[in-house]
């Protein structure tokens, strides 16, 4: 069953192709669509790890535990300086390939997938640690 094929997930991020890579006083607005699109598709194996709940992800625990824990992700959903445009971007690429063919993973493909892959975007781009790239979308 190709749902089984868990053991090919990476067990380190992968290596980010230097055309996406930003200096940090540079501004994540200048990634391009395919820059953005490169970056989404490095993560696509651990995001699938997550909808599995392979990948440890705290927004995975609070979306299966229903309820307040589920309603309050919505309110922590954190674009820092991604423009509309790069934001449509990417949601746009996880509906592609998450919500094609099943309409009701799209509240999950919101609620979780989405900020964990901009949280991971900007691990990659800026070089930080998941809890330096939360606490940096918290502040900008």
């Amino acid at each position: 069953d190709a749902d089984d094929d868990d053991d090919d997930l990476p067990a380190v991020l992968p290596a980010v192709p230097e055309t996406a890579r930003l200096e940090r006083d540079q501004s994540i607005q200048e990634l391009t669509a395919d820059q953005l699109r490169t970056l989404v598709e490095t993560q696509i194996q651990i995001l699938w790890g997550i909808f599995k709940g392979k990948v440890e992800s705290d927004r995975h625990q609070q979306y299966r535990k229903g309820g307040k824990q589920r309603s309050k992700l919505r309110h922590r959903v954190r674009f820092g300086q991604l423009s509309e445009a790069q934001q449509e971007a990417i949601l746009a690429q996880l509906m592609q390939v998450f919500c094609r063919s099943r309409q009701k993973y799209v509240p999950y493909t919101m609620d979780v997938l989405l900020p964990e892959v901009i949280t991971r975007i900007h691990m990659l781009v800026y070089g930080m640690s998941f809890d330096e790239a939360e606490e940096y979308l918290l502040q900008h």
